[in-house]
């Protein structure tokens, strides 16, 4: 059945309500607001959306006068003078769908019904629940206004249509006779596959077919030509218009009936659309007698195009008046783009690409041809191919129409809207904001280009920032002009998306974010102490990285920029007095940080403890604790009293006992950041097997804790010098599945501590696995180091001297490099004083340490292999 029929057919059901009526009235039917809790966030306004969808799709009906209304009309008696206010008035029957969004745990559920209301009782006639996709919640919905239209569908009276027998041209040619029988019942079976058409007796109903039927008794046809000798002509009857109107005839063969059954019950059919719908808009003419011109303004009175007062469009009508229209003057583009325009409003996109991909090919021929096509016209098809591809999810290509469309017609707001949502789906979001930022220079108050402005904001990832700086910036320009609710809304989007990434480590990127808060104007002294609090965050470099080296001496922390630290944070004042208490803590911390940054520690201490006091976080307790033990340390290396803890300078115990004050309840309650510093401090102040106790009572209650595994490991192999110790949480580490395959710090541990251990076959077992691996030269020299060990003490003669060269090669390596060792030997130096001489004598002892000595002083000469070990090794 073709689209004009189905058109026709279902605009025209409503005047031909009942059995044998003829024309009476149109359904009305209510769409509710899906209710939902407020408890599901992500569910946005979902359920008025999904009133909207199925709106749309009972359009399809056109039966029903759809309205979508927040509550329905009360079903029987009389409204109270409340209810009259906020209740559509509905007079005799119609239907409600009504539903709810609801959640049960983690779970969505919709729940929806269709009821009607008939004799003043409102029953319902279909209630479903289903499960509700929040990541594709379209398909579901989409289901939904299936099970609703089909059952309003089944509800509906059939258009009846009584079919007479055919009249034989010649009555008494038999197989004259018989023809016309067997047309006229394959047209009864057309009528009742039809879901909206129904046969009925000729005496109760208000259209028939008739017609007859005539063999061509001519000469046969040329043989280049399929033999059409039979002709079928059909008239479409009108109870009120008893000569009916005539349909074109249809010509086919005695050798090929089906396709001549076929083409006859699609010529009656369409004819019979064409027919119900001119009699229900009170036509003159059937649509294929009226002049396109007559058609194109029937259409657009449909469309409510110009209309002054309210009106409902009639989509499927306007269809069908506009496939007439096209068939009548196939070359006109304007028909061409109102009938896609339609059909890509009734959700129909196969149909509408069709109708404006052509009307583009009429139009770019004109052009061609010399003839001025107006830019508004233009511009009308290329946003109706937009929405069309839009809808289609062709968002890139939907977005190239929009930009044409654009650069005829600038001063297109909603274009701007469109395009840049087209390019926000297609993933380009820098690209999006920079037509928005477009449309925005020449209106900055627009609020729909505002909003969307906003939310592609709000979508930005790290990768974004790079492209989007510029317009970011030029944006910063335009916002200040608009309205101080709107810029608001900027600031506050743009402080969310900077602190979402600056805990992603988006670093010095973010500053054009911050910048851009602050060019906009904050609307209070809070935003704008913490744009420039991030801003100072951010110059202050990396806040994971190890603010010391193996030494005592603060080092560099990268990033960290002085000036331009002290230049924002002295833009946030923490005396503001709406400042809230999380932002003057954070703030606070932030200027402990910059003067722990230049190591004076005297100046950081004071903001640390204020910081800690005006709101105690974890945060704070460790800034505090770094202080006092960095402080601590700076007073250690000033008196040269590094590596000798009985040589102190006063104040400096104090300080190590007030870093532990601080790490102590941090690592008790597994903040693990505060795990090194907890080692480092007791083992200052010589406490080492007290961070050994702690440590294995964590273990106790989470033996897979990495943290607390690896300083118990270092404690026990480099400051306690219990070897049993470590090398028994080495194996517990690998029967965990705590050493992964490309830790190669760990697995450098693991084979350390195993030739500590005097476990040599498990030694080689882990250097084996880095054998695999490309080393950086600080790793390779300790691999390297510890097969000259093991080959020494496996006394291995012959492989010595290539080890041992080996380990000479890495060593010039990694000297040229100038990198850092970041290696403790501690434990290495306290097997070679204890057990050594027993182990491998006392010349490779010596050979060891002096090895140790160049790595650890890089003054130090590089060792040969002296004879008096490589003969020990015999």
């Amino acid at each position: 059945m073709g689209l004009a029929l189905l058109a026709g057919f279902r605009a025209a059901v409503g005047q031909a309500y009942g059995p044998g009526s003829g024309p009476t009235h149109r359904v009305q039917l209510f769409v509710e607001d899906f209710t939902q809790p407020d408890s599901i966030p992500v569910l946005g306004k979902l359920g008025a959306f999904t009133a909207d969808l199925l709106r749309l799709d009972l359009l399809q009906v056109s039966i029903a006068d759809v309205k979508r209304t927040s509550r329905a009309p009360a079903c029987g008696g009389v409204l109270s003078s409340a209810d009259s206010v906020n209740r559509p008035r509905a007079g005799g029957d119609f239907y409600v769908v009504r539903g709810s969004i609801t959640a049960r745990g983690t779970d969505a559920y919709l729940d929806f019904a269709f009821d009607r209301c008939r004799a003043d009782t409102l029953p319902t006639l279909l209630h479903k629940t289903q499960p509700l996709s929040l990541s594709e919640p379209l398909e579901d919905l989409t289901l939904i206004g299936g099970y609703v239209t089909s059952t309003l569908r089944a509800q509906l009276p059939r258009i009846g249509v009584a079919v007479l027998a055919l009249k034989p041209v010649r009555p008494e040619d038999a197989e004259e006779r018989r023809l016309a029988a067997s047309v006229r019942q394959r047209l009864v079976e057309a009528i009742w596959r039809s879901p909206d058409l129904r046969p009925a007796d000729s005496g109760r109903s208000a259209y028939s077919i008739s017609g007859s039927i005539a063999f061509d008794t001519r000469g046969p046809a040329p043989a280049a030509e399929p033999s059409r000798d039979v002709e079928v002509r059909l008239r479409v009857g009108v109870a009120r218009q008893p000569n009916g109107y005539p349909l074109a005839a249809v010509r086919g063969s005695r050798g090929n009936l089906e396709a001549l059954y076929s083409d006859v019950a699609d010529q009656a059919l369409r004819g019979l659309g064409e027919v119900v719908y001119a009699e229900s808009h009170s036509l003159t003419q059937r649509l294929d007698a009226m002049e396109a011109a007559a058609l194109l303004e029937r259409a657009r009175q449909l469309m409510c195009d110009g209309a002054s007062q309210a009106c409902t469009p009639d989509s499927a009508g306007a269809v069908a008046v506009l496939t007439a229209a096209a068939q009548k003057s196939p070359d006109n583009w304007h028909v061409l783009l109102l009938l896609g325009r339609v059909q890509v409003g009734s959700r129909n996109p196969s149909t509408a690409i069709t109708a404006l991909t052509r009307a583009q090919e009429l139009v770019d021929r004109d052009r061609r041809a010399g003839r001025a096509v107006p830019a508004d016209e233009q511009s009308q098809l290329l946003n109706a191919l937009g929405d069309l591809y839009r809808s289609t999810g062709s968002y890139e290509t939907a977005a190239a129409d929009y930009g044409e469309s654009l650069r005829l017609r600038p001063s297109q707001m909603d274009i701007y809207v469109k395009q840049a949502r087209s390019l926000r789906f297609a993933g380009a979001r820098a690209q999006a904001l920079r037509v928005l930022a477009d449309g925005l220079r020449l209106e900055p108050g627009s609020l729909p280009l505002n909003q969307e402005a906003v939310d592609v904001i709000r979508d930005f990832g790290a990768k974004d920032l790079d492209s989007v700086a510029a317009t970011l910036r030029a944006l910063g320009t335009t916002v200040r002009k608009a309205p101080s609710d709107i810029r608001r809304e900027y600031t506050d989007s743009l402080l969310a998306l900077g602190q979402e990434l600056f805990d992603a480590r988006a670093g010095t990127r973010l500053q054009v974010v911050f910048e851009t808060v602050l060019q906009i104007g904050p609307a209070n002294s809070a935003a704008r102490a913490r744009a420039n609090g991030y801003l100072g965050a951010i110059f202050l470099g990396d806040l994971d990285a190890q603010p010391l080296t193996n030494g005592c001496l603060a080092a560099l922390v990268p990033g960290f920029q002085a000036g331009l630290v002290d230049q924002y944070l002295a833009s946030a004042p923490v005396e503001s007095e709406d400042l809230p208490t999380v932002t003057r803590e954070w703030l606070l911390r932030l200027r402990a940080l910059y003067w722990e940054r230049q190591a004076d520690y005297a100046k950081a201490m004071p903001f640390a403890e204020r910081a800690v006091r005006v709101q105690p976080t974890k945060n704070g307790s460790l800034v505090l604790g770094e202080i006092a033990f960095l402080w601590a340390k700076q007073q250690d290396s000033a008196a040269h009293t590094c590596e000798d803890a009985t040589r102190r300078a006063p104040g400096t115990r104090q300080l190590y006992l007030r870093a532990v004050e601080q790490f102590r309840p941090l690592v008790e309650q597994r903040y693990d950041a505060a795990d090194w510093y907890l080692r480092e401090a007791n083992h200052a102040l010589g406490r080492d097997e007290e961070t050994k106790e702690l440590m294995a009572s964590l273990l106790k209650q989470t033996p897979r804790d990495f943290s607390a595994l690896h300083i118990l490991q270092y404690v026990c192999n480099e400051y306690l010098g219990d070897i049993q110790c470590s090398w028994g949480l080495v194996r517990t580490r690998d029967s965990l599945h705590l050493i992964a395959p490309d830790d190669t710090g760990s697995i450098l541990d693991a084979g350390e501590i195993a030739v500590l251990a005097g476990e040599l076959q498990r030694a080689e077992a882990w250097f084996g696995r880095l054998s695999r691996v490309q080393l950086v030269p600080r790793r390779q020299i300790i691999t390297t180091f510890y097969r000259v060990w093991i080959a020494i003490e496996r006394r291995q003669a012959d492989a010595l001297p290539g080890a041992y060269g080996e380990w000479q090669a890495s060593a010039e390596r990694f000297r040229q490099s100038q990198s850092t060792l970041s290696w403790s030997f501690e434990g290495a130096k306290h097997v070679l004083a204890t057990t050594g001489n027993s182990r491998i004598g006392r010349p490779c002892v010596d050979l060891l340490q002096l090895m140790i000595d160049s790595l650890e002083q890089s003054a130090r000469p590089i060792p040969v292999l002296t004879p008096s070990c490589q003969r020990a090794s015999d």
